[in-house]
């Protein structure tokens, strides 16, 4: 629990570092972010933000999840005897 709290915080104040990484990770960096910015700035509602980021997480879970059926079926064992 310490690490994962410990993580969590150096993300969200921007001090999270990786090796190899230049940048330094953080909210303000995610594409998500971003967008939701520059739909402020186009004088979308908040409703419309919440619809557009509910869309995006939707599509980004289904490209996700897609390969999973394959993933699993190759792991997958003949039971013993059958």
């Amino acid at each position: 629990m310490y690490l994962a709290r410990t993580v969590t915080f150096a993300f969200s104040s921007g001090t999270l570092r990786i090796p190899g990484m230049v940048v330094p990770i953080g909210w303000h960096d995610l594409q998500e972010v971003h967008a939701v910015n520059r739909l402020r700035y186009r004088n979308a509602s908040p409703r419309e933000i919440r619809l557009f980021l509910t869309f995006v997480c939707a599509m980004d879970r289904a490209r996700l999840a897609r390969p999973l059926p394959r993933r699993h079926n190759s792991f997958r064992q003949p039971a013993m005897g059958l």
